[in-house]
């Protein structure tokens, strides 16, 4: 596949940092130099709060979002102290067949929340979805679904997120299975020589 995966990734340890499809190029939306682990940087950025990649900040923030955007709004930043829970998180995207070029419409997506509870600290944030006559969640985007976990450890993070993906029914979608590759550390092969 051709298209840019991102992965935000939020460790205590390390602060946020961004990996992405080193083919591609840069990603416009430095979240490096908007977000370390407790403050909000200042400066002239923007954060669209729509992107799947952004949910990892959504389920480690303790602090009130309404009162987060209401001193946005009010020009009030500087008094505000975020406050975030510990660990790590991350995403995953599922995506619609064909993406992200012409990507299928309308396919049934299944066993939600079942998914959203096959691990623990699992929140499945919808990016392209409706819901169809009977009820149904259907696929109206490219990427469809950002299925979202925190852990003790991005390696906890990753396996959650993975449990979850596993536990959707979704036959017009895929996922990418290397999510986080880069930053875990590389295990060792015991060997039986």
């Amino acid at each position: 596949m051709s298209c840019v995966h991102i992965l935000f990734v939020n460790s205590p340890s390390n602060g946020l940092h961004t990996f992405r499809d080193q083919k591609k190029g840069s990603y416009n939306n430095d979240i490096d130099d908007l977000l370390n682990e407790d403050e909000v940087a200042k400066g002239n950025k923007n954060m669209e709060m729509g992107l799947t990649s952004n949910t990892v900040l959504m389920v480690r923030l303790e602090s009130d979002l309404a009162q987060v955007l209401l001193a946005a709004c009010k020009g009030e930043l500087d008094s505000l102290t975020l406050d975030w829970a510990p660990g790590s998180a991350m995403v995953v995207v599922m995506a619609s067949n064909g993406y992200p070029g012409n990507y299928l419409k309308g396919s049934k997506i299944q066993n939600l929340e079942e998914a959203e509870v096959a691990a623990p600290c699992v929140k499945i944030f919808h990016a392209g979805t409706a819901l169809d006559a009977d009820g149904n969640f259907v696929a109206t985007g490219g990427r469809v679904l950002g299925i979202t976990a925190k852990g003790k450890d991005l390696e906890e993070a990753r396996d959650r997120a993975y449990r979850a993906v596993e536990e959707i029914k979704w036959k017009g979608g895929f996922y990418r299975k290397d999510i986080g590759w880069r930053a875990l550390p590389v295990k060792q092969k015991s060997s039986k020589w």
